[in-house]
C-alpha cells in the first residue's frame, strides 16, 4: 500500500504558510511555541510533553478538532488516572497549535485570516486570552507577538484598498500587539499597517 511520509506533509504545509516557524527552538504549528513533544503517536494523535498529554480527535462533521488535555503519568507516556485537565469540543474550526510550559495554544478558523487564538493556563484550567490575528503568532520570552485588526481602512490610510476591493477582497488597519502570558496584559506597539483581508 502506498504511504505518504508524514514529515513531507508537514514540510509542504509549512511552505504553504498554514504552519508558521518560530524564532525560538520549538515545534512547527499554527502558533509558534517553544516546547517539543517528547513523543507523538499518530493513532488518536497524542502529543506527549513533560507534564501533559494532548489528544486531538478530528471532527467528522465539521472542520476542526476536539482537544483533550490530561496530566502525564510519571512512568509512561499515557494519562495519569483521573487526571483530565481540559476537554475542548470543536467549535468554529478549532485546532491544537501547541504547548509551552503550562500554556495550551488553540488556533481558530477555517480560512487564511483573520484567525482566532485562544490560550489556556493548564494549571488553573482556565482560558486566559482570546483574540484574533493575521499572519503569524510568535512566542518570545513569555509574550505573544502578532498583528491584530484595530481600525477601518479607507483611501487615506490604505492606498491599495481600491485594488483589493475590486478583486473581491477587503482591507483593515492592523497594529502589532503583545500579550504577556504572566501579567495577562495586551499592549499595542507603534507598528501599524494596512493589510489585505479575504
Amino acid at each position: 500500500m502506498f504511504r505518504i511520509n508524514p514529515s513531507l506533509i508537514t514540510f509542504f504545509v509549512s511552505v504553504l504558510g498554514i504552519f508558521l516557524t518560530s524564532s525560538e527552538p520549538g515545534i512547527c504549528g499554527v502558533v509558534s511555541v517553544v516546547e517539543k513533544p517528547i513523543a507523538k503517536y499518530t493513532i488518536g494523535e497524542s502529543h506527549v510533553y513533560g507534564r501533559y498529554v494532548v489528544r486531538t480527535i478530528d471532527d467528522e462533521n465539521a472542520a476542526g478538532q476536539d482537544v483533550k488535555v490530561c496530566e502525564k503519568s510519571s512512568n509512561s507516556h499515557s494519562c495519569a488516572p483521573n487526571a483530565e485537565i481540559l476537554n475542548l469540543k470543536n467549535d468554529m474550526g478549532q485546532w491544537f497549535a501547541g504547548v509551552s510550559g503550562k500554556y495550551l495554544f488553540i488556533d481558530l478558523g477555517t480560512s487564511a485570516g483573520p484567525r482566532g487564538i485562544d490560550v489556556y493556563d493548564l494549571e488553573s484550567k482556565k482560558k486566559i486570552f482570546s483574540g484574533s490575528y493575521t499572519g503569524s503568532v510568535e512566542l518570545k520570552g513569555g509574550q505573544l507577538h502578532f498583528w491584530s485588526e484595530t481600525g477601518e481602512a479607507n483611501r487615506q490610510n490604505c492606498p491599495e484598498i481600491d485594488k483589493w476591493q475590486s478583486s473581491g477582497g477587503g482591507a483593515a488597519i492592523e497594529t502589532r500587539v503583545i500579550f504577556d502570558l504572566e501579567k495577562l496584559t495586551l499592549s499595542k506597539t507603534k507598528e501599524v499597517r494596512c493589510e489585505y483581508q479575504e
